[in-house]
């Protein structure tokens, strides 16, 4: 208990001293409110002592995510998968494609098994009548989506 009386008193003459060491200005005031901190921390530190003998503070944290978010997220980063690589089918004069992904969305690592494309109604401009539609589709998914090119399915072409 006397410890706990002097660093008070220690602290405050600390404070005077270090007051008039310090020219007025913003630093003063900085430095006034440290010190207050720090005697204000001085001042509260022996009360866990005079309420509860065994306070402890636990520090391992349980994290909980609502049940819904990682499934609203993962099918939100699937659909931003499927607009990439429809926008860049588009590029290359591929439209009218649906795309399908299987993926366990309540996973908190999303990885993607397999991507089903529905080419049935395909338009080709004439961009370049002379390509390879299967292996450009392929080459598109392969560039956007990290997944084995034999998990890709094209239905229609």
């Amino acid at each position: 208990m006397s410890n706990w009386i002097l660093s008070i008193i220690g602290m405050s003459f600390l404070g005077v001293i270090v007051e008039t060491i310090i020219p007025n200005g913003k630093i003063n005031g900085y430095i006034k409110g440290i010190f207050s901190l720090v005697l204000m921390f001085v001042i509260v530190s022996p009360l866990p002592k005079f309420f509860n003998k065994n306070l402890t503070i636990d520090t391992s944290y349980e994290y909980q995510l609502e049940e819904g978010f990682l499934e609203k997220m993962n099918s939100r980063k699937l659909e931003n998968y499927k607009i990439a690589i429809l926008k860049k089918l588009e590029t290359k004069g591929l439209m009218g494609f649906d795309i399908r992904f299987d993926a366990d969305v309540t996973n908190s690592d999303l990885k993607i098994k397999k991507v089903y494309i529905d080419a049935t109604n395909f338009v080709l401009n004439d961009i370049d009548e002379h390509i390879n539609i299967s292996d450009t589709i392929v080459d598109t998914v392969l560039s956007i989506v990290d997944i084995d090119s034999r998990e890709v399915y094209i239905d229609g072409v």
